[in-house]
Protein backbone atom coordinates (compact mmCIF):
# COMPACT_ATOMS: atom_id res chain seq x y z
CA UNK A 1 0.00 0.00 0.00
CA UNK A 2 2.82 2.39 0.88
CA UNK A 3 4.61 1.71 -2.42
CA UNK A 4 1.41 2.44 -4.33
CA UNK A 5 0.99 5.75 -2.52
CA UNK A 6 4.59 6.75 -3.26
CA UNK A 7 4.17 5.77 -6.91
CA UNK A 8 1.00 7.88 -7.17
CA UNK A 9 2.78 10.87 -5.62
CA UNK A 10 5.71 10.57 -8.05
CA UNK A 11 3.31 10.32 -11.00
CA UNK A 12 1.40 13.41 -9.84
CA UNK A 13 4.59 15.46 -9.49
CA UNK A 14 5.84 14.32 -12.89
CA UNK A 15 2.58 15.18 -14.63
CA UNK A 16 2.45 18.58 -12.95
CA UNK A 17 5.97 19.46 -14.06
CA UNK A 18 5.15 18.45 -17.65
CA UNK A 19 2.11 20.74 -17.63
CA UNK A 20 4.15 23.64 -16.25
CA UNK A 21 6.79 23.15 -18.94
CA UNK A 22 4.13 23.06 -21.66
CA UNK A 23 2.60 26.27 -20.33
CA UNK A 24 6.00 27.98 -20.44
CA UNK A 25 6.41 27.15 -24.13
CA UNK A 26 3.26 28.95 -25.24
CA UNK A 27 4.06 31.84 -27.54
CA UNK A 28 2.43 35.19 -26.93
CA UNK A 29 1.74 37.37 -29.94
CA UNK A 30 3.98 40.42 -30.17
CA UNK A 31 2.36 43.83 -29.87
CA UNK A 32 2.90 46.44 -32.50
CA UNK A 33 6.28 48.07 -31.96
CA UNK A 34 5.06 51.35 -33.49
CA UNK A 35 2.83 52.00 -30.44
CA UNK A 36 5.21 52.28 -27.49
CA UNK A 37 3.32 53.75 -24.59
CA UNK A 38 5.02 53.99 -21.18
CA UNK A 39 2.81 51.14 -19.98
CA UNK A 40 3.74 48.90 -22.91
CA UNK A 41 7.45 49.58 -22.35
CA UNK A 42 7.04 48.73 -18.66
CA UNK A 43 5.21 45.50 -19.52
CA UNK A 44 7.94 44.57 -21.99
CA UNK A 45 10.59 45.18 -19.34
CA UNK A 46 8.64 43.06 -16.84
CA UNK A 47 8.30 40.19 -19.33
CA UNK A 48 12.01 40.26 -20.12
CA UNK A 49 12.83 40.30 -16.39
CA UNK A 50 10.54 37.32 -15.78
CA UNK A 51 12.07 35.41 -18.68
CA UNK A 52 15.57 36.10 -17.33
CA UNK A 53 14.62 34.97 -13.82
CA UNK A 54 12.88 31.87 -15.19
CA UNK A 55 16.02 30.98 -17.12
CA UNK A 56 18.28 31.56 -14.13
CA UNK A 57 16.12 29.62 -11.64
CA UNK A 58 14.80 26.78 -13.79
CA UNK A 59 17.50 26.66 -16.46
CA UNK A 60 15.12 26.99 -19.41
Amino acid sequence: MRKLLILAAVAAVTLTSVEIQAAGRRVRPQTSSSVQTPFSRLMDLERRKNAYLRQMVFGR
